[in-house]
């Protein structure tokens, strides 16, 4: 599934009215909206109309290559999204070329995805599991905003806390992700 580029997902948004649920884990296609791949469906240049958009609630977007910029945009088409799922996306945070070179001061993850649940009041919880180039001040600013976030450390807090007969294993699971991190 890894060639289904950002207008692909934007045209199955716009062309599935049920759709509740979407997981494209692992297209690695989607990333950065260019103004190719965001249609204009209004049809008048001048002020393009958002498009109608399935009424998502739980988006699986792991192993993309999403950008802040591109999460901003898509997160502005999905108002009723509860949960969001953003595990290994290795773009998350992270400034681009053209970004250090023109010096731009984009948003942080943690900015964008607490300014949307204010705006909706839906969105709960997001998962950030191996999303590594996420800054801590970003999950603190989610948590601020009352969401549930699940990071690298939460994941093996929540498995401790539900087998806490299994502490050694525990452990070892915590180092084999550390380890992983540190590839």
């Amino acid at each position: 599934m890894g060639h289904v580029s950002y207008g692909a997902l934007l045209c199955v948004l716009e062309n599935c009215p049920l759709l509740e649920h979407l997981d494209v884990s692992g297209c690695t296609a989607i990333a950065h909206p260019s103004n190719a791949s965001v249609p204009n469906v209004s049809g008048d240049e001048r002020s393009p109309a958002p498009p109608r958009h399935a009424p998502l609630v739980r988006l699986n977007m792991n192993r993309t290559r999403i950008s802040n910029g591109g999460l901003a945009h898509l997160l502005k088409l999905l108002p009723k999204l509860e949960e969001l799922s953003l595990n290994f996306c290795e773009r998350l945070d992270v400034k681009s070329i053209a970004q250090f070179d023109a010096n731009e001061a984009e948003p942080s993850v943690g900015a964008i995805i607490s300014a949307h649940a204010k705006e909706h009041g839906v969105l709960r919880e997001v998962e950030l599991v191996g999303s590594e180039a996420v800054r801590r001040s970003s999950v603190q600013e989610m948590q601020a905003a009352e969401l549930v976030v699940h990071t690298d450390d939460s994941f093996v807090d929540s498995f401790l806390q539900r087998s806490p007969h299994r502490a050694p294993v525990v452990n070892d699971l915590y180092a084999l992700i550390c380890s992983y991190h540190s590839l």
